[in-house]
């Protein structure tokens, strides 16, 4: 049997693949392909290029020690420039680009020790791309240049953006390379906050992303169940963070680590469930309304 691991986007929320990650092996499950967009795209890169316990103890250790400007160093003249339309991002993705250099064991992506897919978007085709090989930063950079807050990438012939544009669950592309079943790290379920504070701006945009994730990915596991087996580990819900804090990063491994195991031990890889509030479409809104 060929298992993949699929890694979904989330922001600072891709702290809860850590703790899932930590559940999967300590639990001796090992993949025979990781395929990984927006955030998913690091934590699965450096998963990829070291899956081992001590692979993952390090990643875990870069996460608590990230703070939100390390990611997203708001400057006041970028931003004055995106609002006047003298610029197309928000941010400038340098720290983001450091964070890869400075970290992840592979410098590309075909290098890796389990074969590592990353997925971005073609900015004007609209098309998926799908990364194998070539500069791991750069294609890193490219599938998590969330549009009108990082700059585009410029991969080849094409102008490339957050992977999650078009593929924020890639499980049509683990299916494609053969997997027989697929073990799904997502960030999120389309529920509400645990917290009613005020939302700033980037708050509000990657939220809403946030929110697109966890529905796209429960259509992509309904339309693709018949001809994989999919096993979705159970994300934290409700969210005690936005994901554009980075500050609880430590909070989010311990809890979904905590959830992994459990699930784990309850037989969640051979049960194939799916979390309780994805099981119908009435629940589903009912957990995300109000």
């Amino acid at each position: 049997m060929k298992t993949g691991f699929v890694l979904s986007g989330g922001g600072s929320l891709g702290a809860v693949h850590v703790g899932m990650l930590q559940a999967l092996v300590g639990a001796g499950v090992r993949p025979d392909l990781v395929v990984g967009t927006s955030v998913g795209a690091l934590n699965g890169a450096y998963f990829a290029a070291d899956p081992t316990v001590e692979g993952v103890t390090r990643l875990d250790r870069i996460w608590r020690r990230l703070r939100t400007r390390d990611v997203f160093p708001i400057n006041l003249w970028q931003a004055m420039r995106a609002a006047t339309g003298l610029d197309d991002h928000l941010i400038d993705d340098r720290g983001l680009r450091a964070l890869i250099a400075d970290h992840l064991p592979i410098e590309r992506l075909e290098h890796a020790r389990v074969p590592l897919r990353v997925v971005a978007t073609g900015l004007e085709s609209g098309r998926e791309l799908v990364f194998g090989d070539g500069p791991a930063a750069e294609r890193i950079a490219a599938s998590a240049a969330i549009p009108g807050i990082f700059p585009p990438v410029n991969v080849g012939p094409e102008v490339a953006v957050d992977g999650g544009v078009v593929n924020n669950s890639p499980l049509a592309v683990a299916a494609r390379e053969g997997c027989d079943r697929v073990i799904v790290l997502t960030t999120s379920l389309t529920c509400r906050r645990s917290r009613r504070t005020p939302l700033p701006a980037l708050g509000v945009a990657l939220q809403s992303l946030n929110l697109l994730i966890g529905r796209q990915l429960i259509n992509d596991v309904r339309m693709l169940r018949d001809r994989v087996d999919i096993r979705v580990i159970p994300p934290l819900c409700p969210l005690p963070v936005l994901p554009s804090n980075f500050s609880q990063s430590g909070l989010l491994i311990d809890q979904s680590r905590a959830l992994a195991e459990d699930w784990l031990a309850k037989g969640g890889l051979d049960e194939g469930e799916l979390p309780p509030a994805w099981q119908a479409e009435q629940c589903l809104l009912a957990t995300c309304g109000g």
